[in-house]
Parts: C-alpha cells; sequence; structure tokens
C-alpha cells in the first residue's frame, strides 16, 4: 500500500482506520486479485464523457447531462407512441447508456482503490483523467445540473427523479480525498472538480428540482441527503453537512421506517424487496457519515419512542429474506434477491450490533468484491 502523508478525510469510513484496513486486505490474495482485475478493465478501457451520451437533452447541448425514466414505455395506444406510459419495475433498453455518472464514479473508485493497495502510480493517474474529461476539459465536460434527468417524451423534459443518476458520488468524494492523502490528486484538478461540484451542490440546494426531490419521502430523499451530505464533506462545508444530517434522522431513518422495520414507501413497488435493500443501505450510510462528521445523535443506538432502535429493527426485517423470498408478502417482480447489497448492508450492521447474528446471515454469501470499507473490524 501506498503510505498516506495525512489522514484522508473520508465521508463513507474512517480515514483514520485505512491503513490497518489495508493491513487485513493484504492477507487477502482473492481480494487483491480482485482489485487488480478490476482496475486493468477499467484502465485500459474508455474514458467516457457526458459529449458521448446518445440521449439528448431538450437544450441540444451535449455539456447538458440528459436521461430518460427507466420505468417509461411508448404507448401502444398511440401511433407515434406518446405519451410514454409507466410499467413500474420494467427497465426499457431505450434508457441503457455507457456514458453514465455512475460508470465514471465507479471506474474512478477501483482505479483508486488499486492506486493504493497496488501502490501502481498509473491508476491513480488513470483515475484523474476520468475525472478530467467528465468536469474539466472544455470540449468534453458537463454542465453542473441535472435539469434533463430521468426526461418522460411526451411528457416532460426534466425531473426531481433523474437526481438519483448521482447517487452514487460518494465513492467520487471517497476517491478524492484518498488520491490526495497519498500525494496523487493534482492540485488543479482538485480545484476543477471542488468547482464544479461547489456549484452543483448549490443547484441541488436551491433549485425547483432539488428542492422537490429533497421533499420526496421514500429512497430518492434518501440519495439526496447522501449527496448533499457527502459532497458538502468532500467541499468541507461540513455545517451543511451536519445539518443535513440532523435532518436526515428525522425526515428518513425514524419516519422511513415503522414500528415493525418495515419500509411502507419501498414495499409498495413493485420490486419492494429491491427498493427496501436500496434504501436501507442509504439509510445505514447516513448513520455512518454522522459518526464521522461528528453528529452528536447516535442513529444506530438511540431508541425511539416504541422502544428500539429503527435501523436495527430495519436489518432485522430485511436480512430474514437473504437466503429465500419465502415468507416475503410484499411484489417483487424480478425474482431476484440482492444479495450483494444486503451483505452490505449486514456488514455495517455487524460493526454496530457484533453480538448479533448479521455477520452469519451474510458470511456464505460474501465475495471479492466486497472491498475494504465493507470488511468487518
Amino acid at each position: 500500500m501506498l503510505k498516506l502523508l495525512k489522514t484522508p478525510k473520508t465521508v463513507t469510513f474512517d480515514g483514520a482506520l485505512l491503513e490497518e484496513h489495508a493491513a487485513k486486505m493484504s492477507q487477502n490474495n482473492s481480494v487483491m486479485e480482485n482489485i487488480y482485475y478490476s482496475a486493468e478493465k477499467v484502465y485500459e478501457g474508455e474514458i467516457y464523457s457526458v459529449t458521448q451520451r446518445t440521449i439528448r437533452p431538450k437544450s441540444n447541448d451535449p455539456h447538458d447531462y440528459a436521461s430518460m425514466g427507466p420505468y417509461w414505455w411508448p404507448n401502444p395506444d398511440t401511433k407515434d407512441g406518446l405519451p410514454y406510459i409507466r410499467r413500474d419495475g420494467e427497465r426499457n433498453p431505450e434508457t441503457n447508456q455507457k456514458a453514465t455518472m455512475s460508470n465514471l464514479f465507479n471506474s474512478v473508485h477501483k482505479l483508486t482503490l488499486a492506486s493504493y493497495y497496488l501502490e501502481d502510480d498509473r491508476y491513480a493517474k488513470a483515475a484523474v483523467e476520468h475525472m478530467r474529461v467528465w468536469f474539466i476539459d472544455e470540449k468534453t465536460r458537463m454542465n453542473p445540473h441535472l435539469k434533463y434527468g430521468q426526461f418522460i417524451p411526451g411528457i416532460c423534459d426534466g425531473r426531481c427523479f433523474g437526481l438519483i443518476d448521482t447517487s452514487r458520488s460518494f465513492l467520487l468524494m471517497d476517491s478524492i480525498m484518498l488520491l490526495d492523502a497519498v500525494g496523487l490528486m493534482p492540485e488543479d484538478v482538485k480545484q476543477g472538480v471542488s468547482e464544479w461540484y461547489n456549484r452543483f451542490l448549490d443547484w441541488m440546494l436551491t433549485s425547483e428540482i432539488g428542492v422537490e426531490e429533497d421533499n420526496t419521502k421514500n429512497n430518492h430523499g434518501t440519495w439526496y441527503d447522501i449527496q448533499v451530505i457527502s459532497t458538502a464533506l468532500m467541499l468541507g462545508r461540513v455545517e451543511l453537512a451536519k445539518r443535513q444530517l440532523e435532518l436526515a434522522y428525522q425526515r428518513r431513518i425514524l419516519a422511513q421506517i415503522d414500528k415493525d422495520g418495515k419500509q411502507p414507501h419501498e414495499l409498495a413497488r413493485t420490486n419492494g424487496l429491491g427498493y427496501s435493500t436500496y434504501n436501507l443501505e442509504g439509510l445505514c450510510m447516513i448513520a455512518n457519515m454522522a459518526k464521522i462528521a461528528g453528529v452528536k445523535i447516535d442513529m444506530w443506538h438511540t431508541k425511539r419512542e416504541s422502544g428500539d432502535c429503527a435501523l436495527k429493527s430495519a436489518c432485522d426485517y430485511l436480512l430474514k429474506y437473504i437466503d429465500s423470498l419465502d415468507g416475503f408478502e410484499y411484489q417483487q417482480i424480478s425474482k431476484s434477491i440482492p444479495r450483494e447489497t444486503m451483505c452490505r448492508i449486514a456488514l455495517m450492521a455487524h460493526k454496530q450490533y457484533p453480538n448479533e447474528s448479521y455477520y452469519k446471515k451474510a458470511e456464505k454469501y460474501l465475495n471479492t468484491n466486497m472491498l475494504f470499507r465493507l470488511l468487518p473490524d
């Protein structure tokens, strides 16, 4: 592993424990091989930019990010297929793109991890180039907004739900902080990305679309908060992050989890287990970020009026179904169990409640994609 020049102020895991985790990682050959091969695939692959996207916005500006609502399909009752109609849980292949923000975040993260653990500067340089192309280069950079996210043909040019497209941005924030801590984040790129995200964060907080997404009551609100919090922490806007975390405990964790540990807004969907899992991962991450940011309330252990801890109740309910859908009373039309995300939840819960059986529930499904932040202490 590379030598840390300073403790990374990472946003989703404790940077002070990084070297300790790295020592454990170095003893696990299968995980190290996975880091190598994952990074090599990205390193040898194409560097994408927003200008390569084939889904175009109403503005016709190739620098404006645009995406189409994934569950919307041509109307069979009209000649032109407009307006599109919703089929919840059924993804329209028209929406598939390679140049996505999610791919960008994952690529930078894999390259950054490989650079740190394998002591190979070329991966860091590649991670920096991905960021330069997407955020800084005048020919390829993205405009810092999502006005045209998840538009619906024949209905709207963009929606608040488009902000879910950037939900995994915390991977980028952690990568920036780690590259900076080992001296491999060029100052001009760090400054350029920071300027972009300061503008994007302000857009999230003040635009009509951003405010609407903030007021959603399901997983969209959860992942909106994660983006605001992780971005604010990366930018050093700590007080903003703390305020958003305190609100998130009331508006997301307490409001979205009922006394039985169920998440009613997610269970109402056609893939109730999948959406419950997706949302709970976000809620657990919020609780972790609260600890890192120094928020006084312990979201993992504070009991509510019903006498239980909301997150623990949600973990208990959800992880019953890691092996089988037997007994699950809600719709899950995909028929698949989101085990990898469930494993991430189980490992986060294990760190908070080590005497419970969460690790055992996940153990047989763990694989080499469970990277350093997910290893049990």
